[in-house]
């Protein structure tokens, strides 16, 4: 084989996608469900995302591109294992890309594993750049104490907006940015004096995920641990906490860090101006 066959994912159903996706990371975590979830939270652009096959058919790879406004974000792209090593991923990549331009996307980033030196060349060479690392934070069960905090039942989207922003919030990358965090389904909000955390079961592992956690700037470890504490009571004390793709600078690691959390996943944020 020595061709690709380049096409844009605008035919394809959300069930082929996932498949694909499964195919590239060797997993079968993406159904069409939890795919389609992420599709809507991240604004999946299938119009301008690709995927490429060989001549006989078989799926080579796939890179799916969201956008918002004049921003985008590559929520996954790969080539599955029997194919990688002969240079497809720099082609689909630059076809991606192609697609990005098309869509006059001003700005492109996105998140790979800091341990994956052939995916980085990939995207060094297309001209993207370092901009932070990131850390997935992981709690132990049970471990926190009670304090003052309780659920939010109403007025969650006032709430969320309320604690999001300067002061409160890291400078969030894509996924955690606030049109992902109102648009997430099965999320559960928690609160008091000086800090808000939002948090779901995750799709992936066996715990729940911390999406947002926003926090005065007189917060103290207090106030997180009693976030932590009414959380893990509401979904149940048997599964860790995480806070996934934190910058290593921020004010929740160091709260977290403080309380025992301790770092599991090393990432890079990249980003290219078109």
């Amino acid at each position: 084989m020595t061709d690709l066959i380049i096409a844009t994912t605008m035919r394809e159903t959300i069930a082929d996608i996932a498949q694909a996706i499964c195919i590239v990371w060797q997993s079968e975590a993406d159904t069409p469900a939890v795919y389609a979830e992420h599709c809507r939270v991240h604004n999946a652009d299938l119009r301008h995302s690709v995927i490429a096959h060989a001549p006989d058919g078989q799926l080579v790879g796939i890179g799916v591109l969201c956008r918002r406004g004049d921003r985008g974000f590559v929520l996954d792209f790969g080539i599955a294992p029997k194919f990688r090593g002969r240079g497809w991923g720099h082609r689909l990549f630059a076809a991606l890309m192609k697609e990005a331009q098309a869509a006059h996307l001003h700005e492109v980033s996105l998140l790979v594993d800091a341990d994956n030196k052939p995916a980085i060349r990939i995207y060094q060479r297309a001209g993207f750049e370092h901009v932070r690392e990131l850390v997935t934070l992981l709690g132990k069960p049970a471990a926190y104490a009670p304090g003052s905090a309780r659920e939010l039942r109403d007025g969650m989207a006032q709430a969320i907006i309320a604690w999001f922003g300067a002061g409160k919030s890291t400078h969030p990358q894509w996924e955690r940015d606030l049109p992902s965090l109102l648009s997430m389904a099965d999320v559960r909000a928690f609160e008091n004096a000086r800090g808000f955390l939002l948090a779901r079961p995750s799709p992936y592992h066996r715990r729940v995920d911390i999406v947002h956690l926003g926090l005065q700037p007189d917060a103290v470890t207090e106030d997180v641990n009693a976030l932590l504490y009414v959380a893990s009571v509401a979904f149940g004390a048997d599964l860790p906490l995480a806070l996934p793709e934190e910058p290593r600078d921020s004010r929740p690691h160091r709260l977290l860090h403080d309380l025992g959390f301790r770092a599991v996943d090393h990432t890079f944020e990249m980003r290219k101006k078109m």
